[in-house]
């Protein structure tokens, strides 16, 4: 993963989509609370956006965001799948058939450990995330 300043990631990001088009500010410390899974690191067909509790300040339990549409992050078209042992559709409207949906439930449960890992701060780098995904 290549090393960017605060503001070149904040422009590749487009922070303001990922969240709904709230304008923030993403501090050092946040950069390593949110992360973006690919699908050449899923083995799925759609980008993935995973972010740890501390970023989501209680808001809502464990889950990923899907995005609906293909090779990128769509603030305005995605929905999220829990992260638990038995993964559900728990918010926003999927447009993947059964099949992909399935594929996407199957990559949560066998990355669960690693996917509680991040969601709970466990790692030092992204990079040690991303080690430990398997793909589908």
């Amino acid at each position: 993963m290549a090393a960017f300043s605060l503001s070149e990631l904040n422009k590749i990001m487009r922070v303001n989509e990922l969240l709904d088009g709230a304008s923030v500010t993403i501090t050092e410390a946040e950069l390593y609370e949110m992360a973006r899974v690919r699908p050449k690191d899923s083995g799925l067909s759609c980008m993935l956006f995973v972010s740890s509790k501390t970023y989501v300040n209680g808001k809502h339990g464990p889950r990923i965001k899907v995005s609906n549409i293909p090779d990128t992050f769509s603030a305005d078209d995605n929905f999220a799948i829990s992260i638990t042992h038995e993964p559900v559709l728990v918010a926003g409207k999927c447009k993947f058939k059964d099949a992909e949906l399935e594929n996407i439930f199957d990559w949560i449960k066998v990355n669960y450990e690693a996917l509680m890992r991040y969601w709970n701060d466990q790692y030092e780098s992204d990079a040690d995330f991303y080690a430990e995904l398997t793909k589908v």
